[in-house]
């Protein structure tokens, strides 16, 4: 059985973070596709910078958060309703499993701060472009630091299953 249809609450409520950071940014949302065999996906008009930024890091966020609350429900639930509690933490694992962000969302950020950066050294005056030149090195490597290391982990399916598990021990033990 895939994957992705074995473990769909997580691939659901990660487009969910993409459609709502969409709507909180006013970016209109041109199809979703809620999950697949593949996963799934939000087609959306190109966002301002921070905006992509946003919407590429809301799965992120959302899965977490909620990936917690629903472990934390699980554990309180053990002992008096076993069946409920193992439903909840399979959703739970689901989402902590499928939080992080594409190699698509990962880009998507990427070129979002990339153009951003380039418009500013290629346009104003030329000063304005002159500093930017000189900060683009502080803002454009991390920018890229961060998007390759958002694909290397959708890559490598064994650090989302080490996440996922951390998390949930160190709920477990009381220290989230």
């Amino acid at each position: 059985m895939n994957h992705a249809l074995l473990f769909f609450p997580g691939i659901v409520i990660h487009e969910l973070g993409h459609f709502l950071a969409c709507v909180l940014t006013g970016t209109r949302v041109r199809s979703v596709q809620w999950v697949s065999s593949e996963g799934g996906f939000v087609v959306h008009d190109r966002p301002a910078t921070l905006a992509g930024v946003l919407i590429s890091v809301a799965p992120f966020l959302l899965n977490n958060a909620l990936g917690i609350f629903l472990w934390m429900q699980a554990l309180r639930l053990f002992s008096v309703d076993p069946l409920l509690a193992l439903v909840l933490a399979w959703a739970a694992f689901s989402l902590l499993l499928f939080c992080f962000p594409s190699s698509a969302d990962g880009l998507n950020a990427f070129n979002g701060v990339k153009d951003s950066l380039a418009r500013k050294i290629l346009h104003g005056p030329v000063l304005e472009r002159f500093l930017w030149l000189v900060l683009s090195p502080v803002l454009f490597l991390p920018a890229l630091l961060i998007a390759g290391l958002l694909m290397l982990i959708e890559q490598l399916t064994l650090v989302s299953v080490l996440w996922a598990i951390g998390l949930m021990a160190a709920v477990a033990a009381g220290a989230i």
